[in-house]
């Protein structure tokens, strides 16, 4: 993966062969530890979703020296790895080989298809019950200090007032931009 500065990019990973990441509560909270100490020094955080089995963080790439995202990725999946390796008794890789990072054109498309993973998974009926993403933050529901607010409004355009009705808008295009931002 390369990063430029000053640039938004759509990272995503998957379980190795499909199989989970997240095994208990505890290892969502842990995940998002890591993500703060990995990448929040050198990207901001504008959305994120933890799914059972991958991840999707929108991020907006800081502009001094880019270069140790990439490296610090990897650090922090691999350390994330080795935690669940002890804790479920296994051995080998969690992740698949390759962590994606996609440069983002469209932030709102990209913001929405992020949040409306779990949505699309049938793994909840409202996007509300979903905890493990930045959708209640953007909603107002909740105050979660990984997100950039600032960049989010600049940079996305959301209104947080009315964003979740709003995201409903963009059911129509799932599967023209699954294919687009696949995971």
């Amino acid at each position: 993966m390369q990063f430029n500065p000053n640039r938004l990019y759509h990272i995503y990973n998957r379980g190795n062969r499909g199989i989970p990441i997240f095994y208990q509560e505890k290892n969502y909270d842990y995940f998002l530890q890591k993500v703060k100490r990995h990448i929040c020094g050198l990207a901001d955080i504008l959305a994120y979703c933890l799914m059972p089995n991958h991840f999707h963080f929108l991020v907006h790439v800081k502009e001094a020296n880019p270069s140790p995202l990439n490296s610090n990725i990897g650090i922090m999946l691999r350390s994330y790895t080795r935690a669940i390796n002890i804790q479920e008794g296994q051995t080998g890789s969690l992740f698949q080989s390759s962590t994606k990072a996609k440069e983002v054109e469209e932030p709102l498309v990209c913001f929405n298809y992020i949040h409306l993973n779990p949505l699309r998974a049938g793994l909840v009926k409202d996007l509300k019950h979903w905890k493990y993403s930045s959708f209640n933050h953007h909603c107002g529901l909740i105050r979660n200090d990984l997100i950039n607010d600032k960049l989010v409004r600049e940079l996305v355009g959301i209104d947080m007032d009315n964003y979740g009705n709003e995201i409903f808008k963009y059911l129509t295009y799932w599967d023209f931009y699954h294919g687009k931002f696949n995971t």
